[in-house]
């Protein structure tokens, strides 16, 4: 879930742009200015960004958000454990494991005690995250 994630996010930034640029030559048009550059397709797709995103990674939009909040927390994470305990995390169950990412270390090095440190968060629930 992980590389698929980090695939999507960087597919998520060309359409944010393309999505920009669109809204802006919508208004120009709007205004009755014609664009200056390549007029862009009508748009095949509707809705928010991460739901065509995830829709072509074969997951929803608010799961994308979750997996990316998560994603985030590796990239700032130092402790190559904690990093590894999110990734596999990530892979079971998205929600608890968003929930955690938002914890601190030490909370997050008391769940692994917790759940053993290569295993995950498969079916955990705990105070700890409210």
């Amino acid at each position: 879930m992980e590389q698929k994630t980090r695939e999507a996010k960087y597919y998520m930034e060309i359409e944010t742009r393309n999505s920009e640029e669109r809204k802006r030559q919508a208004g120009m048009k709007n205004l009755g200015h014609s664009p200056m550059v390549e007029n862009f397709p009508p748009p095949t797709e509707k809705g928010k960004t991460r739901d065509i995103v995830g829709q072509k990674f074969g997951i929803s939009g608010k799961t994308l958000e979750k997996s990316l909040e998560v994603v985030d927390r590796i990239d700032r994470e130092l402790d190559d454990k904690i990093k590894l305990f999110f990734s596999q995390s990530l892979d079971a169950n998205v929600d608890a494991t968003v929930k955690l990412a938002k914890q601190p270390t030490e909370t997050v090095q008391e769940v692994m005690e917790r759940t053993g440190e290569g295993k995950g968060l498969v079916n955990y629930t705990s105070p700890l995250l409210g």
